[in-house]
């Protein structure tokens, strides 16, 4: 069951220490969002950012008991990534936790993100620091769209990627290797 959203336009990051560094490349586009489009932020799991902290910003702790409930609460989930080789191995776990949750997704166009992501059909990849703000403030003006590209995010995970299709994939090849 899905929980109620925020009240206020919430975009939600979710990471490590060891990940911070993503967040902060979009310091300056998340100050701009924060001051003039009034969009609020939650970052979970990072205490170490160098984004400066305002009243739109919020860093929770991690939590996995309470993870869901807080991607739930916020209206799109965002994945940045630098565009190096590292990044292109990065598995998009995050975007699939967004999701799951019916969040559509504005990421970076790298690695699987690439292979989760359908342009304009359950996320949005950016080509340009100007991206964030268009697309963002594409689906804070658009409630139907945001809701609707979230619902297909959902669909996808339910299809592609829940248990149930990789318990029957794992118990094929089981099944192969005892032919063999």
């Amino acid at each position: 069951k899905l929980k109620k959203k925020k009240k206020n336009f919430t975009v939600v990051w979710i990471g490590s220490p060891s990940t911070t560094k993503y967040i902060d490349i979009l310091e300056n586009i998340i100050r701009i969002l924060t001051e003039k489009y009034n969009v609020f932020f939650r970052i979970i799991g990072s205490k170490n950012s160098k984004i400066q902290k305002n009243k739109n910003i919020e860093f929770l702790k991690w939590n996995l008991k309470n993870q869901d409930k807080l991607i739930q609460e916020c209206h799109i989930g965002i994945m940045p990534l630098e565009h190096n080789e590292w990044e292109k191995g990065k598995c998009g776990y995050k975007i699939l936790q967004y999701m799951k949750n019916a969040l559509p997704v504005i990421v970076s166009r790298v690695g699987a993100n690439k292979d989760i992501v359908s342009h304009n059909k359950n996320g949005f990849f950016v080509n340009s620091p100007n991206d964030w703000i268009k697309y963002i403030i594409k689906l804070k003006k658009n409630h139907k769209l945001s809701k609707k590209i979230g619902i297909n995010g959902k669909k996808l995970i339910l299809k592609k990627y829940n248990h149930q299709v990789y318990k029957d994939k794992f118990l094929k090849i089981v099944d192969r290797l005892n032919k063999n």
